[in-house]
Parts: structure tokens; C-alpha cells; sequence
């Protein structure tokens, strides 16, 4: 109930009270335990110092109804003026605190048609919360069966892929911009990319070409008399060859 309702509780009590109350204390959120003198005279004292010690302190929170799909970063420049990643600031009476909320969406819902969720960022201990329904944007009418913008199987995808939304998908098996690319049992496109490269440290065929279907097609040269060759295109007839 505490909880729920952002009640801060304070228990003043006499000395041969406080282990009991500093034991309910780890059990409840929010509390904490002052020893009260034997004539009670310090009271006023114990509320001063906690309410001065609750309103010193803020910290921003969140919660997020689908934690493995969106995440929040929370960050303030507190009292210092530096932006950073950090959520609990220090103040006193009056000041002015800058908070930044990222809230990023890590990857659509694996569930399908579970595009929405809901964001609370609020202030630890207050009962002021802010609501945000994230709506995620996760599939185009385009990429749907049915739709104009969904061609099944067209010869502009090799008859390897669909064209979604003007972009070939292509079926299990195939790469390329337009699926022209068949991997090998076991290959994958990163494999299928090495080829092009002569070493761990040059660039994609050397810089002069184009890899296709993991070979370099190397670049047409304006000046016909300069050509570009070798698996890599690591050769012309006017530089020689790199890397040798």
C-alpha cells in the first residue's frame, strides 16, 4: 500500500523500539527510523531533518511494459551542467533540474501483432507519472500478401525473392540486392562476403570493384587502355599490383 500510493514513512520511536522498526524498515520501501528522546522533545527536530533530507534528493524512474523489445535511458545534467547517464540528482529549494529520456526500440515484437507498449517515466516517491503509449511502426501495407506494393516471385527478384515494398526479400538461400546470389550449404553472408577481401586489412576488392555473389567485378576504367584485374582487382597495367 505504501508503495503503491508513494507514501514516504517515518517511524520515531523509543530506543528499545529500533531494532524492530530497522528490521520493518528493509521490508518497506520508503521508510525510514529515528529514535525519539524520552520526553519526545526532539520531534520536531526528526521531521525537519527527514523532510529536509526527502525534498535534497530526486530521482527519475521508469517502467516499460515489454522490457526485451524497448528500452529507456534516462539522463540529467543535475546541478553540475554535464548531460550524463545518471538519474538521481542532489538539489536545494528552487533549483532547476534538465532530464533526457531516450526511448529506444531495440527490435520489433517477435509476437507478431504486439506493436504496442507502454512507457512511465515519474519521480521516485511522488505520485505525478508520465504516460507514454509507444506505438511501434514494425510492418508497411506494402509488406503484406494482397497488397499493390507485393509482387510474389517477379523475374526483377531472380524468381528468388519477393518484391516488398519495392525492395527484394529474398527467400532462404539467396543475397544480393536483387537475389542474384546463391550461398553454399552452411554459408553465410559474411562468408560469402570474405571472398573479396585479398587480406584481414584491405579494403572490399581493393577498392576498385564490386562484390558480387562473393567475386570482385572490377571497375571499367574511362580510359581504355587502363584496366583493372586480378581476383581481388589488386592489379592494373599501369600501377601494377598491391600487396605484392
Amino acid at each position: 500500500m505504501a508503495d503503491k500510493h508513494k507514501m514516504h514513512i517515518l517511524f520515531a520511536v523509543t530506543k528499545n523500539q529500533e531494532p524492530l522498526y530497522r528490521y520493518l524498515r528493509n521490508l518497506i520501501y520508503r521508510t525510514s527510523v529515528s529514535v525519539l528522546e524520552a520526553d519526545s522533545a526532539n520531534i520536531i527536530q526528526i521531521l525537519d531533518t527527514n523532510v529536509r533530507e526527502l525534498v535534497s534528493k530526486v530521482t527519475l524512474k521508469s517502467t516499460v511494459s515489454d522490457a526485451q523489445d524497448v528500452t529507456v535511458q534516462i539522463e540529467s545534467a543535475c546541478l553540475d551542467g554535464k548531460m550524463e547517464k545518471r538519474s538521481t540528482c542532489n538539489l536545494t529549494a528552487g533549483d532547476e533540474l534538465e532530464f533526457l529520456v531516450t526511448v529506444r526500440v531495440k527490435r520489433c515484437p517477435s509476437t507478431g501483432n504486439n506493436f504496442n507498449t507502454n512507457v512511465t517515466v515519474y519521480v521516485d516517491g511522488r505520485m505525478q507519472s508520465l504516460f507514454i503509449n509507444l506505438t511501434m511502426l514494425c510492418q508497411c501495407n506494402c509488406e503484406a500478401p494482397g497488397d499493390p506494393g507485393y509482387i510474389a516471385n517477379p523475374a526483377k527478384c531472380n524468381r528468388h525473392g519477393d518484391d516488398q515494398c519495392g525492395v527484394c526479400r529474398c527467400y532462404e538461400g539467396y543475397v544480393g540486392e536483387f537475389c542474384e546470389c546463391e550461398l553454399s550449404d552452411g554459408e553465410s553472408v559474411t562468408i560469402n562476403e570474405t571472398r573479396c577481401y585479398q587480406t584481414s586489412t584491405s579494403p572490399k576488392c581493393s577498392g576498385r570493384g564490386e562484390c558480387i555473389c562473393g567475386q570482385c567485378v572490377c571497375n571499367k576504367n574511362t580510359d581504355n587502355s587502363k584496366i583493372i584485374l586480378g581476383t581481388h582487382c589488386q592489379c592494373t597495367n599501369y600501377e601494377g599490383c598491391q600487396g605484392q
